[in-house]
Parts: structure tokens; sequence; C-alpha cells
């Protein structure tokens, strides 16, 4: 989901870059969104990046401070993608480092443990 959120926010980022006031049909149409799943993309954004709708249209005031928290907002998503990357990758490892059920080895090799099984008695 991010990466659609991110893919759709570089374009609308490049559409605000040529112009700061454009028509809403005309942002939804080049995003490939309907004008309604625009408006919900733009109620979450806007909680972050700062722009108007006005009469039909997306005016955006202070292009400076637009591009800065468009920056913010992709950094954000890459420290969460590299957060959850770094979690998979610590319990994939632990994970294959475990050996299951009946061969688990107190912490010793396979091996050591396989020898010790062959010195015990069985009664």
């Amino acid at each position: 989901m991010e990466r659609d959120n991110s893919e759709l926010l570089q374009k609308f980022q490049k559409i605000i870059k040529m112009s700061s006031r454009v028509d809403l049909s005309r942002v939804a149409e080049a995003l490939g969104l309907s004008e309604k799943d625009l408006f919900v993309k733009l109620m979450d954004w806007n909680e972050r990046i700062p722009f108007k709708i006005e009469k039909g249209e997306i005016v955006v005031e202070d292009s400076a401070r637009f591009v800065e928290a468009i920056d913010r907002q992709f950094a954000a998503w890459e420290v969460r993608r590299r957060r959850r990357k770094e979690r998979w990758t610590r319990t994939s490892k632990a994970s294959r480092s475990r050996v299951p059920g009946p061969f688990r080895t107190g912490g010793r090799s396979i091996a050591e443990a396989e020898a010790g099984l062959e010195s015990q008695e069985f009664r």
C-alpha cells in the first residue's frame, strides 16, 4: 500500500510543481483515480502536506513548504520500510537458527548432539 501511495504522491508532486493551482478532475485523471478515490487520498495527504481545495481546484500557496512536507513523508516511509526489513531479517535468521522438535541440541552443534546420543545408554 505504501508503494502505491509513494507512486501517487510522486506524480502528485510533479503535477503541483508545474502549477500551484490544478483542477481536481485533471489530477484524478493523471493519477488514474476516480475523483472520489482522489478525494480520499487528498484527505489523508492533507494531514501532512499543505494544500487547499478551492472551487474544484487543488491550490498550493507555499511550494517550498509543500515540497518539504512531501520529502518528509517519503523519508518516513523509507524508515518504516527499513525497520520492517530489519525485523524480517532478524526474525528469519532466528527461525533458521532454531532446530525444531526432537532435534534440539541445547546449544551444541548437531554433530555434537548426535555424538552424545550415540554414547548414551538406552534402557
